[in-house]
C-alpha cells in the first residue's frame, strides 16, 4: 500500500522521485475506509484499480518514476504495472524493472543476490 500512499502525498509535498516496489493502485473508494473487511472487499473486486485517482496524480508527477515489479506477481497484475509507467508521461525518468519474482519481493531480493544489487542500484540511482 506504500505506492499508492507516496503517490497521495506527492500530491501535497514537492517529491523528486518516487520508487515503487510490487506497487498497487486503489479504488477511489477506498481511499475514504478504514483498513479492514469493507476496505478489502473494495480493493478486492476485479480491475477495481481502474477507478483509481492515482492515475491523475501520476499524469501530473515530474519527478524521477522507478517501479520494481514482479513477473509472477500474483496480486498486482502486469497490466496495472505497465499502466503506472504509461501514465506517468511528465516524468522526467521512468522506468519499470521487472524480477522473476511474485508478490513477496524482499524474500525474492534476498535469495537473489544478482537481482538485489541491481534494485539496490537502481534506487541510487534514482535517488540522485
Amino acid at each position: 500500500m506504500g505506492a499508492y500512499t507516496a503517490l497521495k502525498v506527492s500530491e501535497q509535498v514537492p517529491v523528486k522521485a518516487l520508487i515503487f516496489l510490487v506497487p498497487a493502485m486503489y479504488d477511489q473508494d477506498a481511499y475514504t475506509i478504514h483498513f479492514g473487511p469493507q476496505f478489502t472487499e473494495i480493493i478486492r473486486k476485479p480491475k477495481s484499480w481502474y477507478h483509481s485517482d492515482a492515475w491523475d496524480v501520476l499524469a501530473k508527477f515530474s519527478g524521477k518514476l522507478l517501479v520494481v515489479a514482479g513477473k509472477n506477481d500474483n496480486v498486482v497484475p502486469q497490466e496495472l504495472t505497465e499502466k503506472i509507467y504509461d501514465v506517468a508521461t511528465r516524468a522526467t525518468r521512468r522506468e519499470i524493472y521487472w524480477t522473476n519474482s511474485s508478490h513477496a519481493l524482499g524474500d525474492f531480493i534476498r535469495d537473489h543476490a544478482d537481482d538485489r544489487e541491481k534494485i539496490v542500484s537502481m534506487i541510487a540511482e534514482f535517488c540522485k
